[in-house]
């Protein structure tokens, strides 16, 4: 199985786009350092056995602080396809995702302080990209459940 991983230095949040693998979870080996969906973070990975994909969805894209919706795919974690750009789940990091009965779910996540990919709502409240309690309330955190059909190129809520 293939790992997505990002690094932390020091106090600071450096997002990486490399892939790792394993097969014993001990010894770890560099697929790509730096993958087609380009650094990020709080982004949600899932395996679909029957396909023998993995698929990548979401994140925060560091550079200029964008929300992303997009999905990528891949069956050997270091050729990355981009199966949509702009997916109805909106923006959104910290989220999770899966596939169950032969679907692939997000469940949850967060925006707060930066850019939607595809908005045109611009930049949200809270341009300092903290969540404060504040933000929390006011409803940054998504409560709501998708599910994907054709390989992920199409999802309803």
């Amino acid at each position: 199985g293939a790992t997505l991983t990002y690094q932390s230095s020091g106090t600071q949040t450096v997002p990486l786009s490399d892939v790792w693998s394993s097969s014993d979870g001990s010894t770890w080996t560099q697929v790509t350092p730096t993958a087609a969906w380009g650094p990020r973070q709080g982004q949600a990975a899932t395996v679909d056995p029957t396909k023998a994909k993995i698929f990548l969805m979401g994140g925060l894209r560091w550079g200029d602080r964008t929300y992303l919706n997009d999905v990528w795919s891949t069956e050997d974690g270091i050729t990355w396809t981009l199966v949509m750009a702009n997916a109805q789940f909106g923006g959104r990091w910290l989220h999770t995702a899966l596939i169950f009965q032969g679907n692939m779910w997000v469940v949850g996540g967060m925006r707060c302080g930066a850019q939607q990919a595809g908005s045109t709502n611009g930049v949200y409240e809270e341009t300092s990209g903290a969540c404060s309690e504040v933000n929390q309330q006011a409803g940054h955190f998504y409560r709501d459940v998708w599910v994907a059909t054709q390989g992920g190129a199409k999802w309803d809520l």
